[in-house]
């Protein structure tokens, strides 16, 4: 599986997100759950289901600083192969070219 990571708004999200994840702490309560803390707030992290209760997560379908805390805390030094493993498949080269893959016709003038 190849992911987009040039020139697509994925990359720079990503990287504000480990930036915003240093200061967070991880709490497991169960298989796939966690809880973290830090910057004011307490979230709860299920890799299962791929959400969060922030809702970055389940919204932009990509990792959001709780969970790359998660993913950082139960892979180590690997948990940036596993960023993309949780992210949407929609950010992969194969969704982009299937989504071009046929011509778009453009919409005729209304003078036509």
């Amino acid at each position: 599986m190849i992911f987009l990571n040039i020139g697509t708004k994925i990359v720079p999200l990503i990287a504000e997100n480990i930036e915003l994840e240093k200061n967070l702490l991880v709490h497991q309560i169960a298989n796939y759950r966690y809880i973290v803390t830090g910057h004011e707030a307490i979230a709860t992290v299920d890799l299962q289901s791929k959400s969060c209760s922030c809702r970055v997560f389940y919204v932009d379908k990509i990792p959001c600083p709780h969970a790359m805390t998660v993913l950082w805390c139960q892979y180590g030094e690997d948990y940036g192969r596993q960023i993309y493993e949780y992210s949407s498949l929609y950010y992969t080269v194969d969704a982009y070219i299937m989504a071009y893959v046929e011509k778009i016709k453009p919409i005729p003038s209304e003078d036509s």
